[in-house]
């Protein structure tokens, strides 16, 4: 087990928890549990509100309970609710066990080998969404090899057929997709026209009054 969360941590992550109470406070979107009312003061309708939030960021009740691994996640979870997603997005890769880090980085590197088979990441997404139920990012390290080799088998599979498939177009024989004529349509080799019968023409008849 990684060692707990030092000072420095818990404060940055409790401002970033402050911050973003306030925040959907004042969009009119918080709960109604973490307002603060007659019988809960506003700094602990903060404090429920972090505890909340950090159980569904990592699973544990506060950031006491809390390990340098878990700093990743509770980041991005609250930049993420800040609207700052492009930086919750890095928190969770930089946070992500070295495990995750390679099999994300393998996985990318071969969807990008396999772009001229026509795969890409949106493709790839919802494979992943289809299997797994949720987005890459959110996959397990056994999950994204998973994807890993599906991409691949993917992709040879695509570039077997597309060779076949050229392969039969070369073996083609020249005209053959054009339908054959009964005779040649030019050709020295014409028949002959069949010759003309003629007649003699038959005797004059004698004109029996003729002297």
């Amino acid at each position: 087990m990684s060692a707990p969360l030092d000072k420095g941590q818990k404060r940055y992550l409790s401002q970033l928890s402050d911050r973003a109470w306030a925040r959907q406070r004042a969009a009119g979107i918080l709960p109604a549990e973490f307002l603060p009312s007659e019988t809960l003061s506003a700094s602990a309708a903060r404090t429920k509100f972090r505890h909340a939030q950090v159980a569904k960021a990592c699973h544990k009740h506060g950031l006491r309970c809390c390990s340098q691994d878990d700093y990743g996640a509770i980041k991005a979870h609250f930049l993420h609710l800040l609207g700052e997603d492009g930086q919750a997005m890095k928190a969770h890769v930089h946070g992500a066990s070295n495990d995750q880090r390679v099999a994300e980085w393998k996985l990318f590197n071969e969807i990008k080998a396999a772009a001229g088979a026509g795969i890409t990441v949106g493709y790839v997404e919802a494979i992943c969404r289809r299997q797994f139920g949720c987005t890459i990012t959110d996959t397990t390290a056994k999950q994204k090899w998973a994807l890993l080799y599906t991409v691949r088998n993917r992709a040879a599979a695509k570039k077997r057929a597309e060779e076949k498939r050229g392969k039969g177009e070369k073996e083609q024989p020249p005209g053959a997709s054009s339908p054959s004529a009964p005779f040649p349509l030019c050709s020295s080799a014409v028949p002959a026209p069949a010759p003309l019968l003629l007649f003699p023409s038959a005797p004059q008849a004698l004109n029996p009054t003729a002297a």
